[in-house]
């Protein structure tokens, strides 16, 4: 099983070495979304839209719009986003912005439903129920596939979170001559957390790049702690405070971890 420490919750000792103690707002990309400057807002919101058109396509697929239309729709929705300025409406008090995405995204579902009854302009498949029998979460009609939807919806996130980590990882680290701690932490962490592969033993990774089981376990360790540090500043970009952060930590650990035990 894949072993990433866990990091203590906030108001415990010791959590200060998991984030910045003094998270501030404006070490988030996120503060950008209320700047005065029109492009500077733009920036924000295309950065957005990169780490969220595949979870929200994927979600809407998972509802069961066919491809082309799932695509449609979510560039239909981050038009409206963008027109109506609801990114910048994101109030921290109120929880992450990943789960006020989420809302945005269910609502505008609705919209669209209720237009397409009107007009018959989009073909809508079964999967967004609006009957009586569908369970109620905050005046929105949930359906069973809506509540597994939104289960895609975060697992797609996370994975795409951490993919962009090991890239980054990748790219600088092939520029420092790294390659091969790279490789085995892939080898011994990622692929058995994510594809299930089987772990290999110290030894024979030693083997296989030349060198002792210790360096293998020195140079995992290394890699390990590069991708925690990357994956750490990824989500500070990306969360309104520290608060979120420290959750936003713990939901990509706790995906590798349901991965590699799935």
């Amino acid at each position: 099983m894949i072993h990433f420490r866990r990091r203590r919750r906030q108001g415990r000792s010791g959590d200060s070495d998991s984030f910045r103690a003094d998270f501030p707002e404006t070490g988030s990309y996120l503060a950008g979304l209320k700047a005065d400057d029109f492009q500077a807002r733009r920036e924000v919101i295309g950065k957005l839209i990169e780490r969220y058109w595949k979870p929200v396509y994927c979600y809407l697929r998972r509802l069961g719009y066919q491809q082309a239309d799932a695509a449609d729709l979510t560039q239909a929705f981050f038009t409206k986003a963008i027109e109506k300025d609801a990114f910048g409406k994101a109030d921290p008090q109120r929880g992450r912005f990943r789960g006020f995405l989420l809302t945005s995204l269910k609502n505008y579902i609705v919209d669209v439903k209720r237009q397409s009854r009107k007009k018959s302009s989009i073909p809508l498949e079964e999967g967004l129920s609006l009957n009586e029998n569908a369970v109620e979460d905050g005046g929105f009609k949930v359906s069973e596939s809506d509540e597994q939807a939104c289960e895609v919806f975060h697992n797609v996130w996370i994975n795409e979170l951490v993919q962009r980590v090991l890239h980054r990882q990748q790219q600088e680290w092939a520029c420092r001559n790294r390659q091969k701690h790279f490789e085995i932490f892939l080898l011994r962490k990622i692929g058995p957390a994510l594809e299930g592969s089987r772990r290999p033993t110290l030894k024979e990774l030693a083997d296989r790049f030349g060198i002792t089981p210790r360096q293998v376990a020195n140079f995992g360790v290394t890699a390990q702690r590069a991708f925690v540090r990357m994956l750490k500043e990824e989500i500070e970009g990306f969360a309104f405070n520290r608060e979120d952060c420290l959750a936003e930590y713990e939901d990509a650990l706790g995906f590798l971890r349901r991965q590699r035990s799935g």
